[in-house]
């Protein structure tokens, strides 16, 4: 190589080298301007948590890099700024949560507030309510004593007037959407239609082992015997059944009467051990209707018996005699049988039996209607007057088939009350026109008390209670034989009735 060249190379490198290192410190003093630049920017641009975080990665990269030359002023400077926002932000999160728990009190504080308003509410309405009630109790009974007070002394004055007392007084309201029992049924009972109904009959059900009656009976008479029972009356309802129950085939061997229901009506216990009882003597003997959901008790004695017109309205409806019985009472079913059979056509829309106040000999003293007694429990200002309507004894009474429905209807538009003779066989008979026809003479439906000069002839009495001393020694088996023995029943010895006596002409109006 000559000098020229080997002159050249060296000029050449020299100048190459030269414009190498030009060119990279021209390069390194862009980057550290730039890394500068970006940095400052990013640093004064994240303030929140998150670009806190990407702030402190971004650090240690550059960091990590060796790209950044921070003095140990600004890094001192950046790490107290650091730790201002660090601060700041834990500052901000304990305030978050006291604001949270400030908000759940005042959401707890603003139910409880609201339940304290609303109980006040409600106090309070249940006091305006309670205020209303006794004011409108003592109202009711401060007008009540003074009507009182103008009838104490009185007669009974009629169903209607009753009627309208009795509604006002238990403050029964008419029920718009029941219907009368006897709706659609003609116009011969169109005044019953028209009366608002008060009282609300539900459908209750019956555990019945008893069949209905023939729906289409025979020309011949028919009679259906309701036996009215307490439930733990046990040795009653057996005593009937080996006794008098059994003379019931007999009259329709005989032909008397070819059709006879027999059944015993009995409530609800009120002990689970006699229910258990009443089920298996259901089962033995076939022969009780027991009404649900009615306890059995002297207060629901009207209901059971009306319970008893329903059943037989549905089950029974061409029945030509329903006889209604304690089961205290003695039935001659053979007498019975001559009278269904001799009475049944004159006595349409009737209800028969005896009056405590009918003498042996014929005479009517006076209706069976003496007010109320010491003992019957009754309040005066459910019963002020000193009468009651005429009425028939409720030990044994017999309604003619034609009157059950009737009967039935006028139920519903009369306030009840706890005696049921005297609000059935009375007040329901009289507003629906049915008669009440009483026995007299030597002859009669019951035996209730002492009768002078009583012979002991079966084909004088219908019925008597097993108790009476004087009927003792007309027992069962002396009945029994007499029957048996081919005794008929006299053809020209009957039942006389007279018909009931206003009382309006024994307590004449002022």
């Amino acid at each position: 190589m000559n000098f020229f060249n080997v002159t050249s190379f060296i000029v050449l490198f020299l100048l190459n080298f030269q414009n190498g290192m030009a060119r990279k410190s021209f390069f390194e003093h862009d980057k550290e301007v730039n890394v500068k630049h970006v940095t400052e920017y990013e640093f004064f641009k994240l303030y929140s948590q998150e670009n806190l975080n990407m702030c402190n990665e971004k650090l240690q990269k550059l960091i990590y890099l060796d790209l950044l030359n921070i003095t140990g002023e600004e890094n001192t400077a950046l790490s107290l700024k650091q730790k201002s926002l660090v601060d700041q932000l834990n500052r901000s999160e304990m305030e978050e949560t006291n604001l949270a728990e400030n908000l759940k009190t005042c959401q707890e504080r603003e139910n409880e507030l609201n339940l304290q308003w609303t109980q006040s509410q409600t106090d309070n309405v249940q006091h305006i309510e309670q205020i209303t009630n006794i004011l409108t109790v003592n109202l009711k009974i401060f007008i009540h004593r003074i009507i009182t007070s103008l009838l104490v002394g009185t007669p009974y004055p009629g169903f209607e007037k009753y009627t309208t007392m009795s509604t006002a007084r238990l403050g029964l309201m008419p029920l718009v959407h029941s219907e009368s029992f006897m709706h659609g049924c003609g116009t011969n009972h169109s005044q019953l239609n028209l009366e608002p109904i008060v009282n609300d009959i539900p459908d209750r059900k019956y555990e019945a082992t008893v069949p209905s009656c023939d729906k289409n009976p025979t020309k011949s008479r028919s009679m259906l015997i309701v036996v009215l029972s307490s439930p733990g009356n046990f040795e009653k309802r057996t005593k009937i059944r080996e006794t008098w129950k059994n003379h019931i085939d007999i009259v329709k061997r005989k032909g008397l009467v070819r059709t006879i229901n027999f059944a015993f009506v009995l409530g609800q216990p009120e002990l689970n051990s006699i229910q258990i009882r009443i089920k298996k003597e259901m089962a033995t003997f076939k022969d009780i209707i027991q009404i649900s959901e009615l306890i059995d008790s002297p207060q629901n004695q009207t209901l059971k018996m009306v319970e008893v017109l329903k059943w037989t309205n549905t089950n029974c409806p061409k029945i030509h005699f329903l006889i209604k019985v304690n089961d205290d009472m003695y039935v001659n079913v053979h007498y019975l049988s001559f009278f269904v059979k001799s009475y049944y056509r004159i006595g349409k829309m009737t209800i028969y039996g005896d009056s405590t106040n009918v003498n042996y000999d014929n005479r009517l003293k006076i209706p069976n209607n003496n007010g109320p007694k010491k003992n019957d429990g009754i309040m005066l200002e459910a019963w002020p007057w000193n009468s009651y309507p005429n009425y028939i004894n409720g030990s044994v009474y017999f309604i003619h088939g034609t009157a059950v429905l009737p009967l039935l209807a006028a139920v519903q538009t009369t306030p009840m009350i706890p005696y049921e003779d005297i609000y059935l066989t009375g007040i329901c008979a009289e507003k629906a026109k049915i008669k009440t026809l009483y026995s007299t003479g030597r002859t009669c439906v019951s035996v209730l008390k002492h009768k002078p000069d009583l012979q002991l002839d079966p084909r004088l009495f219908i019925s008597w209670k097993v108790d009476e001393p004087q009927l003792k020694l007309m027992n069962h088996y002396i009945v029994n034989n007499f029957y048996t023995r081919g005794r008929v029943m006299d053809e020209h010895l009957e039942i006389k009735f007279q018909n009931n006596v206003s009382y309006l002409e024994i307590f004449p109006a002022e």
